[in-house]
């Protein structure tokens, strides 16, 4: 489904009178607050797990030498929410591939961005993400390479009649029991909120099942 048709599903599973909307765009009354349910829906729904799996995207940029801290619109990076942190490699060629350590800020700072380490020069082994989200290298790039990694997006926004989710549309009709939720609630309708809430939760668990990282287990022990 598309936005427009999701919300026309909203409507009619609210019972509201009529048709439509016809249209996302230039709504007024009730029909727009059908159109400002459904993104708030998928808004939320986007934000209950910032690691679902269909928000995650891939990227990689060349490093400069001497250049250390890469920020995400500096590597054309404009939508941004989080780093995947255990899978960032570097290469200077394909053949040489390798994993880059991830430290964690707190522990990056005190133990490699300290006295004459910050000037350290070589082909960086550890890599942090700072508190402004840029990324910072260890050691100071002496050539250039080519970083490579994922991450996770921020939410994504539909504005148009066409735009569609993110997420399979079997999984789509989340969307409406989450913004049937906020109809009922606005209303009071608390026979249509519990409708609402209980396929809601249903339908959001099959989304986790499908979506989010699967569980692994180590190697039994010797």
């Amino acid at each position: 489904m598309n936005f427009l048709q999701i919300c026309q599903r909203t409507r009619s599973e609210a019972g509201i009178p009529g048709s439509g909307p016809t249209s996302v765009l230039l709504q007024t009354g009730q029909l727009l607050r059908v159109v400002q349910w459904v993104q708030e829906a998928y808004e939320e729904i986007q934000n209950l797990h910032p690691t679902w799996q269909f928000l995650q995207k891939s990227f990689n940029f060349s490093t400069v030498i001497g250049v250390a801290t890469y920020t995400p619109t500096g590597v054309s990076i404009n939508d941004l929410g989080e780093w995947k942190e255990d899978d960032f490699r570097i290469y200077s060629s394909v053949s040489d591939e390798s994993y880059l350590i991830y430290e964690p800020w707190e522990t990056f700072r005190p133990n490699y961005n300290f006295g004459s380490l910050r000037s350290q020069s070589g082909r960086p082994t550890v890599i942090t993400s700072k508190p402004d989200d840029s990324l910072l290298v260890y050691s100071i790039p002496d050539q250039v390479y080519t970083i490579d990694g994922q991450y996770y997006r921020s939410a994504h926004v539909m504005s148009d009649n066409i735009d569609e989710p993110l997420f399979s549309e079997r999984y789509q009709m989340t969307i409406v029991w989450k913004a049937l939720m906020l109809y009922a609630g606005a209303l009071g309708a608390s026979d249509v909120y519990a409708h609402a809430q209980f396929e809601y939760k249903k339908a959001a668990n099959k989304m986790r099942n499908k979506y989010l990282p699967k569980m692994t287990f180590g190697r039994p022990l010797a």
